[in-house]
């Protein structure tokens, strides 16, 4: 589950916080594709429309990913490309596959290039987290978010019973995350 929750704030109704989940930031950073939403988000920011809600356990999970997230970029593109190149290869018109696989080929010299687009959009992300102040969640909020996947006192309950943090994207750290907006919004208006 993908989470960007944002909250409008009392103080300055044109002025939004917004808390993003780390697997939207690892999103944003290894497609190309996603530079218009980030050079958005940065424009937004910089003119003070927009103020990120940062927990320390995004910069952490971000942290821990970087250089996955950079070779994944890498990976699937070369092994998309080698799968494009063994189909033409195969069932391409014969007349026009020489001319299919050089241009496949140039693609393929270009990559370095995409690759570098992931190492800027990671770059940019932590640039974005540098001049915003961390949150530190409470060890309370943690506690309510563990608290979530203990099992049902009943043993018929039990049978049914799976931790939520089983499922993708329901772990503590998404938990607390969620749990942290929660708390605050009470100080804030919707």
């Amino acid at each position: 589950m993908r989470t960007i929750s944002t909250l409008r704030m009392k103080s300055s109704p044109s002025q939004f916080k917004i808390l993003i989940d780390t697997c939207v930031w690892l999103d944003l950073a290894k497609d190309y594709r996603q530079q218009g939403i980030l050079a958005a988000l940065e424009e937004l920011i910089r003119h003070g429309n927009v103020n990120l809600i940062l927990p320390r356990t995004v910069i952490d999970e971000f942290g821990r990913n970087r250089a996955r997230i950079i070779e994944e970029s890498s990976r699937s593109l070369s092994g998309t490309l080698k799968r494009v190149k063994e189909a033409v290869e195969k069932f391409g018109d014969p007349r026009r596959k020489a001319i299919v696989l050089d241009q496949l080929n140039d693609v393929d010299h270009r990559l370095p290039t995409l690759v570098d687009t992931a190492v800027g959009n990671v770059d940019r992300i932590e640039k974005l987290f540098a001049r915003t102040p961390v949150v530190e969640i409470s060890d309370a909020v943690k506690l309510r978010a563990a608290q979530r996947t203990r099992p049902p006192a009943t043993k018929s309950l039990t049978r049914m019973w799976r931790p939520v943090f089983h499922r993708e994207g329901r772990s503590i750290s998404s938990r607390s995350a969620r749990r942290y907006d929660a708390s605050h919004r009470r100080n804030l208006l919707i």
